[in-house]
């Protein structure tokens, strides 16, 4: 989808901050590769990018866009759905 024509009052941005614990980083960036290409492949994904920490940081945000046409009540119903396909995405 061209995000340049998008109206930006239809779309749904999700910021989401975590801090990786070192011991655990290679299987934090493979749940994040996994993650990412699961929201990717949803009804109205727009775009979704991954800011990494800088110099060994931990801390990691990632924004995710959506179209807002999806059907839901509001961004806590498109959360919980969201949160549920994800949940199941990575225990399947």
């Amino acid at each position: 989808m061209n995000t340049a024509l998008q109206d930006n009052r239809n779309v749904v941005t999700l910021v989401i901050q975590h801090k990786a614990r070192a011991e655990s980083l290679a299987a934090y960036e493979a749940w994040l590769k996994r993650t990412v290409s699961t929201a990717r492949r949803q009804p109205g994904h727009l775009d979704v990018n991954v800011i990494r920490p800088d110099d060994g940081g931990l801390h990691f945000t990632t924004v995710v866009r959506f179209a807002a046409e999806l059907g839901y009540d509001g961004y806590p119903a498109m959360q919980k759905a969201l949160q549920e396909m994800i949940r199941s995405k990575l225990t399947s």
